[in-house]
């Protein structure tokens, strides 16, 4: 069973964090809401590390804890979570893409949206999506807004996620500062209120 996963995904070790972790705001509407701008922080974060054209992105913030504190207090102000979080692809990527104008960085959204349950979803196009950015070395922000049958994920949240195994449909996520491995396919076919997916890429 091949897994396919970010090419270095060390890049996401912050002081002994595995990925970025929205506690690390200081208010507790910020903690309580802050998972949609802790995950395009993240996503900013590896583009910055892993294309040099990129690298402004993130420049004035610094390195470590600190420095990605900075980072996703900077996001927050472009991708301010609302009464309902940041509950669509949409949403999170009109935030990224202005970030990205902010920083003179355009950036290009890809974005799959999943419906609330139905009997036409397609599991099969969900895990094509993540497996072409996982391989073209982007990480996904994933949107859970509800479990289904997948126990282990929390409800109405952004995670990271950095690999997939495509025969068995496991993902791997960071969430919370650890790792984490789930069923996607279960997950897919089970949520009811469904959720999205987010990669961030150059424009150019």
């Amino acid at each position: 069973m091949k897994t396919i996963t970010l090419r270095t995904p060390d890049i996401f070790n912050i002081d002994g964090h595995l990925g970025f972790n929205q506690v690390w705001y200081t208010t507790t509407w910020q903690r309580s809401a802050g998972c949609g701008p802790t995950a395009c922080a993240a996503l900013l974060w590896y583009l910055s590390h892993t294309r040099p054209h990129c690298a402004e992105l993130t420049a004035a913030h610094g390195s470590g804890r600190v420095g990605a504190l900075s980072l996703m207090e900077a996001v927050w102000r472009d991708l301010t979570p609302g009464m309902m979080g940041v509950n669509t692809a949409e949403i999170f990527c009109r935030g990224a893409l202005h970030y990205g104008e902010d920083t003179g960085i355009p950036l290009n959204c890809r974005k799959l949206q999943i419906p609330p349950r139905h009997p036409g979803r397609d599991a099969e196009n969900a895990l094509t999506f993540i497996e072409h950015c996982l391989t073209d070395d982007l990480p996904v922000a994933f949107l859970n807004l509800s479990n289904g049958a997948v126990k282990s994920l929390e409800s109405w949240h952004w995670v990271t996620l950095i690999g997939l195994t495509p025969t068995t449909g496991h993902a791997q996520i960071y969430d919370d500062g650890r790792a984490h491995e789930f069923d996607l396919v279960r997950w897919l076919r089970t949520t009811s209120l469904g959720g999205g997916f987010v990669a961030l890429e150059p424009a150019a």
